[in-house]
Protein backbone atom coordinates (compact mmCIF):
# COMPACT_ATOMS: atom_id res chain seq x y z
CA UNK A 1 0.00 0.00 0.00
CA UNK A 2 1.30 3.72 -1.20
CA UNK A 3 1.31 5.84 1.91
CA UNK A 4 2.81 9.33 2.24
CA UNK A 5 2.43 11.69 5.11
CA UNK A 6 1.52 15.41 4.99
CA UNK A 7 2.00 16.53 8.79
CA UNK A 8 2.93 20.04 9.30
CA UNK A 9 3.12 23.62 7.40
CA UNK A 10 2.31 24.20 4.44
CA UNK A 11 4.81 26.22 2.07
CA UNK A 12 8.05 28.38 3.72
CA UNK A 13 8.20 31.48 4.83
CA UNK A 14 11.91 32.22 5.97
CA UNK A 15 10.99 35.79 7.27
CA UNK A 16 9.81 33.76 10.26
CA UNK A 17 11.68 30.74 9.73
CA UNK A 18 9.06 28.01 9.54
CA UNK A 19 9.32 25.91 6.85
CA UNK A 20 7.15 23.43 5.52
CA UNK A 21 6.02 20.54 3.65
CA UNK A 22 6.44 21.87 -0.25
CA UNK A 23 4.91 20.87 -3.96
CA UNK A 24 8.99 19.42 -4.71
CA UNK A 25 8.63 17.61 -1.08
CA UNK A 26 5.39 16.07 -2.26
CA UNK A 27 6.51 15.02 -5.70
CA UNK A 28 9.91 13.63 -4.00
CA UNK A 29 7.88 11.38 -1.78
CA UNK A 30 5.51 10.07 -4.55
CA UNK A 31 8.06 9.20 -6.43
CA UNK A 32 9.89 7.41 -3.98
CA UNK A 33 7.09 4.68 -4.11
CA UNK A 34 7.31 3.62 -7.97
CA UNK A 35 4.73 2.27 -9.21
CA UNK A 36 1.32 2.26 -7.58
CA UNK A 37 -2.42 2.09 -8.50
CA UNK A 38 -3.61 4.10 -5.19
CA UNK A 39 -2.52 6.89 -2.92
CA UNK A 40 -3.44 7.27 0.84
CA UNK A 41 -2.16 10.62 1.81
CA UNK A 42 -2.45 10.95 5.56
CA UNK A 43 -2.60 14.82 6.28
CA UNK A 44 -2.37 16.78 9.63
CA UNK A 45 -1.78 20.48 8.74
CA UNK A 46 -2.94 23.72 10.32
CA UNK A 47 -2.81 25.46 6.97
CA UNK A 48 -0.13 27.69 4.86
CA UNK A 49 0.46 28.72 1.66
CA UNK A 50 -2.42 29.58 -0.01
CA UNK A 51 -0.51 29.15 -3.63
CA UNK A 52 1.33 25.97 -2.80
CA UNK A 53 -1.74 23.98 -1.26
CA UNK A 54 -3.93 24.81 -4.77
CA UNK A 55 -0.25 23.76 -6.18
CA UNK A 56 -0.50 20.48 -4.55
CA UNK A 57 -4.05 19.60 -4.89
CA UNK A 58 -3.22 19.88 -8.77
CA UNK A 59 -0.27 17.89 -8.42
CA UNK A 60 -2.67 14.80 -7.32
CA UNK A 61 -5.43 15.49 -9.27
CA UNK A 62 -2.85 15.54 -12.59
CA UNK A 63 -1.71 11.79 -11.23
CA UNK A 64 -4.57 10.18 -13.13
CA UNK A 65 -4.70 7.47 -9.95
CA UNK A 66 -7.05 7.13 -7.00
CA UNK A 67 -6.20 9.63 -4.15
CA UNK A 68 -7.13 8.68 -0.79
CA UNK A 69 -6.73 11.65 1.57
CA UNK A 70 -7.09 10.92 5.16
CA UNK A 71 -7.75 13.28 7.83
CA UNK A 72 -5.42 12.95 11.00
CA UNK A 73 -6.54 15.40 13.61
CA UNK A 74 -6.80 18.96 12.77
CA UNK A 75 -6.96 19.55 9.17
CA UNK A 76 -7.21 23.87 8.81
CA UNK A 77 -7.08 26.65 6.68
CA UNK A 78 -5.27 25.52 2.93
CA UNK A 79 -4.86 21.67 3.82
CA UNK A 80 -8.69 21.62 3.87
CA UNK A 81 -8.14 21.50 -0.24
CA UNK A 82 -5.34 19.40 -0.29
CA UNK A 83 -7.60 17.11 1.49
CA UNK A 84 -10.34 17.48 -0.85
CA UNK A 85 -8.16 16.21 -3.54
CA UNK A 86 -8.99 12.88 -2.84
CA UNK A 87 -11.73 10.54 -4.59
CA UNK A 88 -12.04 8.93 -1.48
CA UNK A 89 -11.95 11.13 1.78
CA UNK A 90 -11.91 9.64 5.06
CA UNK A 91 -12.18 11.76 8.38
CA UNK A 92 -10.83 9.86 11.07
CA UNK A 93 -11.99 9.02 15.33
CA UNK A 94 -11.93 12.64 16.29
CA UNK A 95 -10.49 14.89 13.33
CA UNK A 96 -11.71 17.73 12.22
CA UNK A 97 -11.79 20.46 9.28
CA UNK A 98 -11.37 24.25 9.71
CA UNK A 99 -12.38 26.34 7.09
CA UNK A 100 -12.20 30.64 6.94
CA UNK A 101 -12.04 33.45 4.89
CA UNK A 102 -8.05 34.07 3.87
CA UNK A 103 -5.78 35.93 6.51
CA UNK A 104 -2.78 37.61 6.71
CA UNK A 105 -0.52 39.96 8.10
CA UNK A 106 0.89 42.93 5.69
CA UNK A 107 2.70 46.43 6.18
CA UNK A 108 2.74 49.08 3.38
CA UNK A 109 1.46 52.36 2.39
CA UNK A 110 -2.46 52.95 1.68
CA UNK A 111 -2.13 52.17 -2.50
CA UNK A 112 -0.02 49.02 -1.55
CA UNK A 113 -2.70 47.58 1.15
CA UNK A 114 -5.29 48.65 -1.01
CA UNK A 115 -4.27 46.19 -4.20
CA UNK A 116 -3.32 43.22 -1.40
CA UNK A 117 -7.65 43.71 -0.29
CA UNK A 118 -8.39 43.32 -3.37
CA UNK A 119 -6.10 40.20 -4.02
CA UNK A 120 -7.22 39.05 -0.79
CA UNK A 121 -10.82 39.44 -1.36
CA UNK A 122 -10.39 37.48 -4.98
CA UNK A 123 -8.61 34.90 -3.16
CA UNK A 124 -11.54 33.98 -1.34
CA UNK A 125 -13.98 34.28 -3.60
CA UNK A 126 -11.66 31.61 -5.72
CA UNK A 127 -12.22 29.22 -2.44
CA UNK A 128 -16.01 29.44 -2.17
CA UNK A 129 -16.57 28.89 -5.39
CA UNK A 130 -14.08 25.87 -5.14
CA UNK A 131 -16.02 24.48 -2.12
CA UNK A 132 -18.57 24.80 -4.04
CA UNK A 133 -17.90 23.03 -6.57
CA UNK A 134 -16.39 20.14 -4.65
CA UNK A 135 -18.98 19.28 -2.38
CA UNK A 136 -21.83 20.17 -4.33
CA UNK A 137 -23.23 23.13 -1.85
CA UNK A 138 -24.31 26.40 -3.40
CA UNK A 139 -21.99 29.61 -2.70
CA UNK A 140 -24.59 31.22 -0.37
CA UNK A 141 -24.06 27.97 2.44
CA UNK A 142 -20.09 28.30 2.04
CA UNK A 143 -19.84 31.77 2.45
CA UNK A 144 -21.09 32.00 6.09
CA UNK A 145 -18.92 29.24 7.07
CA UNK A 146 -15.79 30.78 5.89
CA UNK A 147 -17.04 33.86 7.36
CA UNK A 148 -18.02 32.40 10.84
CA UNK A 149 -14.21 30.40 10.39
CA UNK A 150 -16.49 27.45 11.11
CA UNK A 151 -14.64 23.83 12.81
CA UNK A 152 -16.16 20.79 10.88
CA UNK A 153 -16.49 17.87 12.89
CA UNK A 154 -15.97 14.45 11.34
CA UNK A 155 -19.69 13.66 11.09
CA UNK A 156 -20.78 16.97 9.81
CA UNK A 157 -18.08 16.80 7.47
CA UNK A 158 -19.84 13.97 5.48
CA UNK A 159 -22.96 15.12 5.82
CA UNK A 160 -21.70 18.43 4.24
CA UNK A 161 -19.87 16.63 1.52
CA UNK A 162 -16.15 17.37 2.03
CA UNK A 163 -15.71 13.75 3.33
CA UNK A 164 -16.90 10.69 1.82
CA UNK A 165 -16.56 8.28 4.75
CA UNK A 166 -15.32 8.24 8.63
CA UNK A 167 -12.93 5.55 9.58
CA UNK A 168 -14.27 2.62 11.14
CA UNK A 169 -12.88 1.28 14.18
CA UNK A 170 -12.44 -2.70 15.16
CA UNK A 171 -12.19 -2.84 19.04
CA UNK A 172 -11.52 -6.61 19.89
CA UNK A 173 -13.69 -7.88 23.23
CA UNK A 174 -12.12 -6.95 27.05
CA UNK A 175 -10.96 -10.27 28.45
CA UNK A 176 -10.87 -9.44 32.73
CA UNK A 177 -8.31 -12.28 34.40
CA UNK A 178 -8.04 -11.17 38.22
CA UNK A 179 -7.45 -7.43 38.45
CA UNK A 180 -5.89 -7.74 34.73
CA UNK A 181 -7.37 -6.03 32.09
CA UNK A 182 -6.73 -7.19 28.16
CA UNK A 183 -7.85 -4.78 25.59
CA UNK A 184 -6.70 -5.26 22.11
CA UNK A 185 -7.59 -1.98 19.84
CA UNK A 186 -7.43 -3.23 16.32
CA UNK A 187 -8.47 1.09 15.53
CA UNK A 188 -6.18 2.58 13.03
CA UNK A 189 -4.11 0.11 10.65
CA UNK A 190 -4.84 -0.39 7.27
CA UNK A 191 -4.11 -3.88 6.95
CA UNK A 192 -3.90 -6.25 3.59
CA UNK A 193 -6.10 -9.35 4.53
CA UNK A 194 -2.95 -11.24 4.96
CA UNK A 195 -1.55 -8.93 7.48
CA UNK A 196 -4.78 -8.70 9.61
CA UNK A 197 -4.85 -13.18 9.47
CA UNK A 198 -0.88 -13.07 10.88
CA UNK A 199 -2.05 -10.55 13.24
CA UNK A 200 -5.09 -12.74 14.61
CA UNK A 201 -2.86 -15.93 14.18
CA UNK A 202 -0.19 -14.19 16.91
CA UNK A 203 -3.10 -13.34 19.18
CA UNK A 204 -5.29 -16.76 18.72
CA UNK A 205 -1.63 -18.70 19.60
CA UNK A 206 -1.13 -16.84 22.85
CA UNK A 207 -5.00 -17.67 23.73
CA UNK A 208 -4.01 -21.25 23.12
CA UNK A 209 -1.42 -21.22 25.45
CA UNK A 210 -3.19 -19.42 27.74
CA UNK A 211 -5.77 -22.16 27.47
CA UNK A 212 -2.98 -25.01 27.69
CA UNK A 213 -1.72 -23.59 31.06
CA UNK A 214 -4.64 -23.06 32.84
CA UNK A 215 -5.71 -26.68 31.70
CA UNK A 216 -2.84 -28.05 32.87
CA UNK A 217 -2.94 -26.22 36.60
CA UNK A 218 -7.12 -27.19 36.93
CA UNK A 219 -6.44 -31.04 35.74
CA UNK A 220 -3.80 -32.36 38.16
CA UNK A 221 -4.54 -32.56 41.92
CA UNK A 222 -2.48 -30.76 44.06
CA UNK A 223 -2.45 -31.58 48.06
CA UNK A 224 -0.31 -30.43 50.64
CA UNK A 225 0.96 -32.17 53.72
CA UNK A 226 0.75 -31.31 57.08
CA UNK A 227 4.37 -28.57 56.62
CA UNK A 228 3.01 -27.02 53.17
CA UNK A 229 4.69 -29.21 51.13
CA UNK A 230 2.40 -29.59 47.78
CA UNK A 231 2.50 -32.96 46.44
CA UNK A 232 1.59 -33.11 42.43
CA UNK A 233 -0.45 -36.09 41.16
CA UNK A 234 -0.53 -35.45 37.63
CA UNK A 235 -2.80 -38.13 36.96
CA UNK A 236 -5.55 -37.66 39.58
CA UNK A 237 -8.34 -34.99 39.25
CA UNK A 238 -9.46 -32.28 42.17
CA UNK A 239 -11.79 -34.46 44.57
CA UNK A 240 -9.85 -38.40 43.34
CA UNK A 241 -8.52 -39.69 46.28
CA UNK A 242 -4.62 -40.90 46.42
CA UNK A 243 -3.90 -45.00 46.88
CA UNK A 244 -1.18 -47.20 46.67
CA UNK A 245 0.93 -47.40 43.24
CA UNK A 246 -0.42 -43.72 42.31
CA UNK A 247 2.71 -41.08 41.16
CA UNK A 248 3.54 -37.96 42.47
CA UNK A 249 6.41 -35.11 42.01
CA UNK A 250 7.48 -32.73 44.67
CA UNK A 251 8.53 -29.07 42.95
CA UNK A 252 9.16 -31.31 39.85
CA UNK A 253 11.05 -34.40 41.16
CA UNK A 254 9.93 -37.50 42.18
CA UNK A 255 8.11 -38.03 45.20
CA UNK A 256 10.48 -40.05 48.16
CA UNK A 257 9.98 -40.51 51.23
CA UNK A 258 7.21 -40.00 54.05
CA UNK A 259 4.98 -36.94 53.76
CA UNK A 260 2.43 -36.49 57.41
CA UNK A 261 -0.69 -35.33 55.86
CA UNK A 262 -3.04 -33.15 57.77
CA UNK A 263 -6.01 -35.56 57.56
CA UNK A 264 -3.13 -37.48 60.12
CA UNK A 265 -2.40 -39.85 57.51
CA UNK A 266 1.18 -40.60 56.12
CA UNK A 267 2.32 -41.04 52.28
CA UNK A 268 5.51 -43.23 51.82
CA UNK A 269 6.69 -42.77 48.16
CA UNK A 270 9.53 -44.06 46.75
CA UNK A 271 11.09 -43.14 43.27
CA UNK A 272 7.55 -40.94 42.62
CA UNK A 273 5.55 -43.80 43.35
CA UNK A 274 2.93 -44.03 46.47
CA UNK A 275 4.01 -47.32 48.27
CA UNK A 276 2.10 -47.17 51.00
CA UNK A 277 -1.00 -44.53 53.08
CA UNK A 278 0.30 -45.40 57.20
CA UNK A 279 -3.50 -45.02 59.26
CA UNK A 280 -3.85 -42.19 61.62
CA UNK A 281 -1.91 -43.56 64.76
CA UNK A 282 -4.65 -44.21 67.14
CA UNK A 283 -3.08 -42.68 70.59
CA UNK A 284 -4.72 -41.12 73.26
CA UNK A 285 -4.64 -37.32 74.03
CA UNK A 286 -4.34 -36.78 70.28
CA UNK A 287 -7.80 -36.23 69.57
CA UNK A 288 -7.27 -32.36 69.38
CA UNK A 289 -4.62 -32.59 67.45
CA UNK A 290 -6.30 -34.58 64.97
CA UNK A 291 -9.51 -32.51 65.14
CA UNK A 292 -7.02 -29.83 64.08
CA UNK A 293 -5.63 -31.37 61.28
CA UNK A 294 -9.12 -32.33 60.37
CA UNK A 295 -9.95 -28.92 60.19
CA UNK A 296 -6.93 -27.61 58.17
CA UNK A 297 -7.28 -30.21 55.68
CA UNK A 298 -11.28 -29.18 55.45
CA UNK A 299 -10.12 -26.03 54.98
CA UNK A 300 -7.26 -27.33 51.89
CA UNK A 301 -10.11 -28.88 50.25
CA UNK A 302 -12.26 -25.53 50.55
CA UNK A 303 -9.30 -23.70 49.00
CA UNK A 304 -8.40 -26.20 46.29
CA UNK A 305 -11.76 -26.17 45.23
CA UNK A 306 -12.00 -22.81 44.89
CA UNK A 307 -8.99 -22.30 43.20
CA UNK A 308 -10.48 -24.91 40.40
CA UNK A 309 -13.72 -22.73 40.09
CA UNK A 310 -11.78 -19.82 39.58
CA UNK A 311 -9.81 -21.76 37.22
CA UNK A 312 -12.65 -22.85 35.42
CA UNK A 313 -14.53 -19.50 34.74
CA UNK A 314 -10.79 -18.46 33.60
CA UNK A 315 -10.83 -21.09 31.00
CA UNK A 316 -14.80 -20.20 29.91
CA UNK A 317 -13.26 -16.42 29.53
CA UNK A 318 -10.41 -17.86 27.73
CA UNK A 319 -12.93 -19.86 25.16
CA UNK A 320 -15.30 -17.43 25.06
CA UNK A 321 -12.52 -14.64 23.63
CA UNK A 322 -11.36 -17.42 21.41
CA UNK A 323 -14.76 -17.41 19.93
CA UNK A 324 -15.47 -13.87 20.09
CA UNK A 325 -11.98 -13.74 17.91
CA UNK A 326 -13.49 -15.61 15.08
CA UNK A 327 -16.46 -13.66 14.87
CA UNK A 328 -14.14 -10.58 14.71
CA UNK A 329 -12.15 -12.04 12.66
CA UNK A 330 -14.87 -13.19 9.83
CA UNK A 331 -16.30 -9.60 9.98
CA UNK A 332 -12.88 -7.53 9.50
CA UNK A 333 -12.83 -6.46 5.71
CA UNK A 334 -9.37 -6.02 4.13
CA UNK A 335 -8.07 -3.24 5.31
CA UNK A 336 -8.12 -1.78 8.68
CA UNK A 337 -6.40 2.11 9.52
CA UNK A 338 -2.84 3.03 10.65
CA UNK A 339 -2.20 6.28 11.77
CA UNK A 340 1.34 7.63 12.19
CA UNK A 341 1.99 10.03 15.54
CA UNK A 342 3.97 12.91 13.55
CA UNK A 343 2.84 16.46 15.21
CA UNK A 344 2.66 19.15 12.80
CA UNK A 345 4.62 22.43 14.79
CA UNK A 346 2.39 24.70 16.08
CA UNK A 347 3.92 28.12 15.44
CA UNK A 348 2.49 30.98 13.85
CA UNK A 349 3.03 31.22 10.13
CA UNK A 350 2.26 34.31 8.38
CA UNK A 351 3.61 35.37 5.19
CA UNK A 352 4.17 38.83 4.40
CA UNK A 353 3.06 40.36 1.12
CA UNK A 354 1.76 37.07 0.01
CA UNK A 355 -1.61 35.40 0.26
CA UNK A 356 -2.34 32.91 3.00
CA UNK A 357 -4.70 30.90 4.30
CA UNK A 358 -3.39 30.42 7.86
CA UNK A 359 -4.88 32.03 10.78
CA UNK A 360 -3.11 33.08 13.48
CA UNK A 361 -3.89 31.25 16.75
CA UNK A 362 -6.06 33.49 19.43
CA UNK A 363 -5.18 32.86 23.04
Amino acid sequence: MSVIYLYGDIGVNETVGVKGFTLQDVISMVAKLGEFESLTVRIKSRGGSVQVGKDIFNYFRSLGKEIITIADGEVASIATVIFLAGTKRIMSKDSYLIIHNPWANVEGEADYLIEYAKNLKATESDLISFYSTETGHPKEAIQPLMRDETKISAEQSVSLGFATEIESTVEAPLAFIGETKIKKDMSKEHLTKEEADKKFGKLEGMLNSLTKLFKTKSVALVLQDGNGTELDFPDLAEGDVPKVDDKATVDGAPASGEYVMPSGETYVFAEGVLTEIKPVASEEGDDEEKAQLKAENEELKRQNSELTQNLSSVQASVKGIQTEMLNLKKSVGSSFNYTGKQEGKREEFQENKSRSLFKKDEK
